[in-house]
C-alpha cells in the first residue's frame, strides 16, 4: 500500500499529453518502486537469515559444549565409581583381590559352577616364617617378598583363576572347571615352584621363600 499511495501523490496533479503516456509513466515508476522494495526485501531477508544462522550456530555450539561437558563429567564419575570399586575389592599392596573381593567373586563363581555341574577348588596357603622375615629385614622387605610371591603365583595360574590376599601373608586361590586330582597336582606345582625360591629385594640382599 505504501508504494500505491506514493503513485497517487505523484501523478494525481500531473497533466499528460495522452493516456498512453500517463500509463507509461506510472508503469516505469511502479517498476522502480517494486525493484527498490524487492531489493530491500532481499536485504532484509538476507539479514534475517544471517541473524538466524548465527543464532542457530551459537546455540548448537553452546549445546555441543554442554553435551561435551556432561559426557566428560559422566565419564569422570564412571571412572571414579570404577576406581572406588577396584579399591574396595583389591589389596593395595599386591593388587590381587582382598578378602571381600575374593569372597564375593568366589561365591559367584561357585554358584555358576554348581549350575554347570563342574568342579571347583579353593586353596589356602601362606609363607613360612614370614614374621621372622619382617623382624629381621623390616616390613618394606616383607612387602617386596609378598609382591614377588604374587608374581610367581600368577605365572603358574590361568588368567581366570582368582587370587586373594586374605590377610598378612595368607593367600587364597580359587580355580574352576577342575577335578580333585588335577587340583592336587596344581597345588604341588605351586608349592614346588615357590619352595626355597630366592627373591632379590636389594642389590645386596636375597630372601628365600617357603610356601605351604
Amino acid at each position: 500500500t505504501d508504494w500505491i499511495n506514493a503513485i497517487h501523490a505523484r501523478f494525481l496533479m500531473t497533466e499528460y499529453p495522452s493516456p498512453d503516456q500517463f500509463f507509461v509513466e506510472i508503469a516505469d515508476h511502479v517498476f522502480k518502486i517494486q525493484s527498490r522494495q524487492a531489493q530491500q526485501d532481499f536485504h532484509e531477508t538476507d539479514r534475517l537469515v544471517r541473524h538466524l544462522t548465527r543464532q542457530v550456530t551459537n546455540n548448537m555450539m553452546s549445546m555441543t559444549a554442554k553435551l561435551s561437558y556432561l559426557e566428560q563429567r559422566d565419564r569422570q564419575q564412571q571412572e571414579g565409581i570404577t576406581t572406588l570399586k577396584f579399591q574396595a575389592f583389591t589389596d593395595g599392596l599386591t593388587h590381587v583381590l582382598n578378602r571381600r573381593g575374593f569372597t564375593q567373586l568366589g561365591e559367584r563363581r561357585l554358584r555358576a559352577a554348581v549350575e554347570r555341574g563342574t568342579g571347583v577348588c579353593c586353596m589356602l596357603g601362606d609363607l613360612d616364617d614370614f614374621k621372622s622375615m619382617n623382624d629381621n629385614y623390616g616390613h618394606d622387605i616383607g612387602d617386596m617378598v609378598l609382591r614377588g610371591l604374587v608374581k610367581l603365583l600368577r605365572r603358574r595360574l590361568n588368567e581366570t583363576d582368582l587370587i586373594g590376599r586374605i590377610g598378612g601373608d595368607e593367600f587364597a586361590i580359587f580355580v574352576t572347571d577342575i577335578t580333585e586330582q588335577d587340583a592336587r597336582e596344581l597345588a604341588k606345582r605351586l608349592v614346588g615352584s615357590i619352595q626355597d625360591r630366592s627373591v632379590r629385594v636389594r642389590d645386596d640382599l636375597e630372601v628365600t621363600m617357603s610356601f605351604s
